[in-house]
């Protein structure tokens, strides 16, 4: 069963008449049956106690992303996934940066990831 992950931005309307209508366009989108193994990993990546908040940064490019934590600015943890790693890669721009908690990325990759379609 594949599995998505996806980042969105809110997009101008495609319908000039109606101002007030907005649409969701993802600007990342991943799809692979690896979801829980990509959560795993995050956990190992997650510096301190779980109920933390770390902010994490994410890289994302058309070769794969990057994720990157740190704790007090003297410990640092990065893991890299190329983009073969998942089934399906759309990446509408060049490249998406994105700052994250690590902890509510893992939460929503843990109770969502074996259902995301």
């Amino acid at each position: 069963q594949n599995q998505r992950l996806s980042m969105s931005s809110e997009q101008p309307p495609s319908n000039p008449t109606n101002s007030s209508a907005t649409s969701t366009v993802p600007e990342f989108t991943a799809r692979g049956s690896k979801i829980t193994t990509l959560a795993n990993m995050l956990k190992a990546m997650h510096l301190g106690k779980k109920r933390e908040a770390q902010l994490s940064n994410i890289s994302i490019l058309n070769e794969g992303l990057t994720v990157t934590t740190s704790k007090a600015k003297s410990l640092i943890s990065r893991c890299s996934l190329r983009r073969g790693y998942f089934n399906q890669w759309t990446l509408l721009e060049e490249r998406l940066d994105i700052c994250v908690d690590i902890s509510t990325l893992i939460q929503v990759l843990t109770i969502f990831g074996t259902d995301c379609d």
